[in-house]
């Protein structure tokens, strides 16, 4: 059992007094969405959900939820049925709860991907009694992903063996994995999406598109894969620009004057506008509301229009 079911199990207090947080779930650079991440999963991995706490109530609201994101990245397979992490974090804002919730998901599924009927059923149970802020499939797709990605035809195929209602989300997961590794600019989309359902080929492309675009963010700069996008069906192209605007919300949230910047500089007025009406909703409407962001697997005709515009 690991420190941090050890800490629930005993009934210690998930949320102590600010400090400045030393050993492994300090965060060294704030602000650099990489590295407040990976600071976040080292933490995860120690177990020490009171270090992880303390360390994110530190943090700017931007920063925070990356930190936890990267926590949840990090954890351990839960023991039993997981109430004790549910109580405990109970009295978090809804999306820092989400963010940890979905991490014991994506431990879960990634410990038992080989039984798809048995990750579904106890998600799902999971996720009901979490919250209705949280999916069964958000921690899913990271868990087969990190499970299975070492053979991306394995894993799509595995894919396959989930809930149909998962596939988007599994789908747009393998597609980061793609973007993330390989040039988009060298890539025809019938070869990237070998052993893709038809249902789920754009939301596979979103997500190839956001893995693409975040690989490529260095010092606020955005390159999105412009050329493979111009190569998908008109439906495709709307997703893959939604792809670059997930990757913007991720990657700058905490510099929206540089996400601003980024957007701007997308010559393809369509793409912009599908990009820019995802972090319209995601930054301006998330954060200082505490609405629940659009998920990553939505699909096109789910943005609500930007204000203003």
């Amino acid at each position: 059992m690991t420190v941090l079911w050890l800490l629930l199990a005993c009934g210690g207090d998930p949320a102590p007094t600010p400090s400045t947080p030393t050993g492994p779930c300090a965060v060294a650079e704030v602000g650099a969405w990489r590295a407040v991440f990976r600071a976040g999963e080292l933490c995860g991995e120690s177990g020490d959900l009171h270090a992880a706490l303390e360390t994110a109530r530190g943090l700017e609201a931007s920063d925070r939820l990356v930190f936890l994101d990267g926590v949840g990245h990090g954890l351990g397979p839960p023991e039993g049925d997981g109430q004790g992490l549910i109580d405990a974090l109970a009295t978090l804002p809804p999306n820092e709860r989400r963010m940890l919730h979905n991490g014991v998901i994506r431990a879960y599924t990634q410990a038992h991907v080989d039984q798809p009927a048995q990750v579904e059923a106890w998600a799902t149970d999971y996720a009901a009694r979490a919250g209705g802020d949280v999916n069964p499939e958000e921690g899913a797709r990271v868990g087969l992903q990190r499970a299975l990605g070492a053979d991306p035809v394995a894993a799509r195929r595995a894919a396959l063996t989930f809930p149909e209602a998962w596939w988007p989300a599994l789908f747009e997961e393998l597609g980061w994995q793609a973007g993330d590794a390989v040039d988009l600019a060298r890539s025809h989309p019938q070869a990237l999406g070998v052993a893709v359902p038809e249902v789920a080929r754009c939301v596979f492309f979103q997500g190839a598109a956001r893995g693409a675009t975040m690989r490529a963010a260095v010092d606020g700069r955005l390159q999105p894969p412009t050329a493979f996008i111009q190569r998908l069906s008109p439906a495709c192209q709307r997703a893959a620009w939604r792809g670059v605007g997930f990757a913007v919300t991720i990657t700058l949230r905490s510099d929206p004057a540089a996400a601003e910047a980024a957007l701007a500089g997308i010559e393809d007025a369509a793409g912009q506008a599908e990009a820019r009406a995802v972090w319209d909703h995601n930054h301006r409407r998330v954060l200082p509301e505490g609405e629940v962001p659009l998920l990553l697997w939505s699909p096109p005709q789910e943005v609500p229009p930007p204000e203003g515009r």
